[in-house]
């Protein structure tokens, strides 16, 4: 069995050792960067608040927002000829936005209370309104990506409440959602 796997280990392509290599580096950064804080790891000020990873953030939002879209033509306008694709982008968009909340994650200055937004709401903060927007976006994407996952478990007697109940409703509000930045009880400070 262990020669097995050595063997398995052997014979995968060589770019796969740079990936795990590279994981394991961004792996030890991201664990540094939770250690010593934002600013000895980033050099971020308050002359200078933003990294050149926000771009790679807001790009990864963009590139997932295709799932919901997808999901409302073939769930909402019945497009049936794009349902092939439905569940790749929406496992696509799920792994992007879990992407996202890794970034958003290390982007906290005090990630120890990352679960504050929720319990102690700030209507002032940007960050309030990114949270709870990514907060939605993830639930929603786990929700319409859950058939997928229970299809092999105890529990697939709930694919067709889910599929035939409420999906259409979670798509809907996934639509929805990704126009959460227009939430007019947001009030920020100047």
């Amino acid at each position: 069995m262990r020669i097995k796997i050595i063997k398995e280990l052997r014979s995968m392509p060589k770019f796969v050792y740079i990936l795990a290599a590279l994981v394991a580096f961004g792996g030890a950064v991201g664990l540094y960067r939770l250690y010593a804080g934002l600013g000895t790891t980033t050099h971020l000020s308050k002359v200078y608040p933003w990294g050149i990873w926000i771009s790679f953030d807001l790009s990864t939002v963009a590139l997932s927002g295709g799932a919901f879209t997808l999901a409302a033509l073939v769930y909402v306008l019945q497009m049936h000829n794009l349902h092939a694709a439905v569940r790749p982008t929406v496992l696509a968009g799920l792994l992007g936005y879990s992407s996202v909340l890794i970034i958003l994650f290390m982007d906290l200055g005090r990630w120890d209370r990352a679960y504050h937004f929720l319990i102690y709401p700030n209507l002032n903060s940007a960050l309030f309104e990114v949270s709870w927007c990514i907060a939605l976006y993830s639930t929603i994407l786990i929700y319409e990506f859950s058939p997928v996952l229970l299809a092999n478990s105890r529990w697939k007697r709930l694919i067709p409440i889910i599929e035939n109940n409420t999906l259409f409703p979670m798509v809907i509000a996934g639509y929805r959602s990704p126009h959460c930045t227009n939430l007019r009880w947001v009030r920020f400070s100047s």
